[in-house]
């Protein structure tokens, strides 16, 4: 299985992936409410460089 990405057009976009985070963060809170349980989080104030 070859999961690499050859040409970066293939790449979805940054609002798709945006998207799917906040999604799989969503099932995650779902799943488990104990937040320091959960994998993935999504805190729409992160400014890119780690701070809020």
């Amino acid at each position: 299985m070859n999961n690499s990405i050859r040409n970066i057009d293939e790449l979805p976009s940054v609002e798709r992936v945006k998207h799917v985070a906040q999604g799989l963060a969503l099932l995650d809170a779902i799943i488990m409410p104990e937040w320091e349980y959960r994998y993935f989080s999504f805190n729409c104030n992160w400014d890119g460089e780690g701070k809020k």
